[in-house]
C-alpha cells in the first residue's frame, strides 16, 4: 500500500502545475475578498477531487491490466484510494483553513467564529465528496464517472429542491426538525456531522471493495 500512496503522490506532482495556479488564485481572492472563509470550501472540495484524477490515471491506456499484476490485493488497492483521498483533501483542508484563518486575523485582528465553523464544517463535506464519489469513478471509470457524478449531484440538487414540499405533501414536518437540530449545542452538530460523515465513508469504502472486486480488468 505504501507503493500506491508513493505513486498517487508522484502523479499528483505531475500536475504541479495546476496545484500551484489553484493555491495562487486561492491567496489572491482571500486577500482581495472582505470575508475569505469560502476559500476553504474552495480549496478543499478542489484538492479532494484531484484523488479522482489518480484512478484516471490508473486506468488510461489500459495501466490496470498491469497495475493488478503486482503484489497487492484489490481491497489494498481500494483503502488506499481512500486513505490517498482523506490525505490529499485533509492536506488542502488544513492549508486553506489556515490561509482563511490567517487573511481574517490579517484585515481585523481577530478570528471570526463564521470563519472557525466553516473550516469545522468543511472537514465532513470533504468525506462526503470522497464517499459519494470514488465509488462511481471506480464503478464506471474516468468518462462515464463524470456523467454519472453530474446527474447524482443534480439528482441532490433536485432533492434540496423539493425535498421540503414532498414531506408536507406526506405530513412529515423535515424543515421543523431542521430547525431543532439547528439550536442543538453547536460542538455536539459538528461532532454528530463529522460522525455521519466518517461512517458514510467506511461505508462507501466497503461498497468500492466490493465493486473493484467484481471488476475486469
Amino acid at each position: 500500500m505504501k507503493g500506491l500512496l508513493i505513486k498517487d503522490f508522484k502523479l499528483t506532482l505531475k500536475q504541479k502545475s495546476s496545484l500551484l495556479i489553484i493555491v495562487v488564485l486561492a491567496v489572491f481572492m482571500a486577500a482581495a475578498a472582505e470575508d475569505a472563509s469560502y476559500i476553504i470550501g474552495y480549496l478543499s472540495v478542489v484538492g479532494s477531487l484531484f484523488t479522482l484524477s489518480s484512478v484516471s490515471y490508473d486506468e488510461f491506456d489500459n495501466g490496470n491490466l498491469f497495475l493488478f499484476s503486482l503484489p497487492f490485493t484489490r481491497k489494498e488497492y481500494v483503502l488506499e484510494k481512500y486513505g490517498f483521498g482523506i490525505i490529499l483533501g485533509g492536506g488542502f483542508w488544513l492549508l486553506a483553513s489556515l490561509l482563511g484563518i490567517l487573511s481574517q486575523f490579517i484585515k481585523s485582528q481577530t478570528i471570526p467564529g463564521h470563519t472557525l465553523a466553516v473550516a469545522v464544517g468543511t472537514l465532513p463535506a470533504v468525506f462526503i465528496i470522497l464517499a459519494l464519489s470514488l465509488p462511481i469513478q471506480l464503478k464506471y471509470g474516468a468518462e462515464k464517472g463524470r456523467i454519472a457524478l453530474l446527474g447524482l449531484f443534480g439528482v441532490i440538487v433536485i432533492f434540496g429542491l423539493v425535498g421540503p414540499k414532498f414531506s408536507d405533501m406526506l405530513g412529515f414536518d423535515l424543515a421543523g426538525i431542521i430547525n431543532r437540530a439547528a439550536l442543538l449545542n453547536p460542538q455536539m452538530l459538528s461532532a454528530a456531522i463529522l460522525a455521519f460523515s466518517v461512517l458514510l465513508l467506511l461505508l462507501s469504502c466497503k461498497i468500492s471493495i466490493g465493486i473493484v472486486m467484481k471488476k475486469d480488468f
